[in-house]
């Protein structure tokens, strides 16, 4: 808005007076008003603001309290914004134009929200073709998420199978077929994973495939240097044996095998390199021999 000052002509006066013309700009008030602001909000998620953006040259200043992560931020658009603890909040929005200051306070409530995508259902199952079909749910989520499927053989040290994006705000059910399974005991689980990143994790499902030519101990990794693990495909009941041998005859080493252990980490940094012959004793079946091989 432009001022000025002039003086009327009044009788038996022929000069006009006219002072310099002042401008003053006054602040719409619609610059300070917020876009998309919400209450109450969810701790430990990342928010963006926006304020109005003026026509003319403005400085936007943000204060989102001192336990906000910033606490402070400038310009009309500010990302990454959250509070890590639950309470009233307060945001402050200051607009400068020049000489003229104008403000906005906002107050809210932080609260702690159940943060991760609720997966409801989780199966697997072997087939007779030796397919292992897995299946999910995932109940109406409004953040983008992806589907984790992933399988191990000892159910500790996991590995992925495959991913699937979600569909948010809608339930939906998943299904993937891993048509080439470990042979022996593996477990599969599914992971949800939304942008947070939070996430939710199935109960796993364990799955046992026997086929003809899959020994039932496998020593990992082939060929081996200072140590090599026996891994057992399926839990034992009962105690049993292995006896390692050079290609001399000398017996190396002797392990035990105790009931329901599948996994034993062998050091092998004394043996000779070469060939191993490793004889395996296990309850209700015929000994048998595996020929292994150590390498520098």
């Amino acid at each position: 808005t432009t001022y000025f000052l002039r003086c009327v002509r009044s009788a038996n006066c022929w000069d006009w007076n006219e002072s310099n013309m002042i401008t003053i700009t006054v602040i719409d008030p619609q610059a300070v008003i917020l876009d998309g602001y919400v209450d109450p909000l969810c701790t430990n998620k990342s928010y963006i603001f926006h304020a109005k953006n003026n026509a003319l040259p403005a400085t936007y200043s943000w204060k989102f309290g001192p336990d906000a992560m910033p606490p402070t931020a400038t310009g009309t658009v500010v990302n990454g914004i959250k509070w890590p603890t639950e309470g009233v909040k307060t945001i402050m929005l200051t607009v400068t134009i020049g000489a003229c200051v104008d403000s906005v306070m906002l107050t809210f409530n932080a609260i702690l929200c159940a943060c991760k995508p609720p997966l409801l259902d989780f199966d697997a199952l072997l087939t007779a073709d030796k397919t292992v079909v897995t299946s999910w749910e995932v109940d109406q989520w409004d953040y983008p998420y992806v589907s984790l499927l992933e399988r191990s053989r000892d159910g500790v040290d996991w590995q992925l199978v495959t991913n699937l994006l979600g569909t948010p705000s809608s339930r939906s059910i998943y299904h993937y077929e891993d048509t080439h399974p470990l042979p022996g005991e593996s477990h599969y689980r599914v992971r949800v994973v939304d942008i947070q990143p939070e996430f939710e994790i199935s109960a796993s499902k364990t799955i046992f495939l026997r086929t003809s030519d899959v020994w039932d101990l496998e020593f990992h990794p082939m060929p081996f240097s200072d140590r090599v693990t026996a891994f057992l495909l399926e839990s034992q009941e009962k105690e049993g044996e292995v006896h390692f041998f050079d290609m001399k005859g000398r017996l190396l080493d002797m392990i035990r095998i105790p009931s329901g252990v599948r996994t034993i980490e062998i050091p092998t940094s004394h043996w000779p390199d070469g060939h191993i012959t490793a004889y395996i004793y296990l309850a209700d079946r015929r000994p048998y021999a595996r020929l292994i091989t150590k390498v520098k």
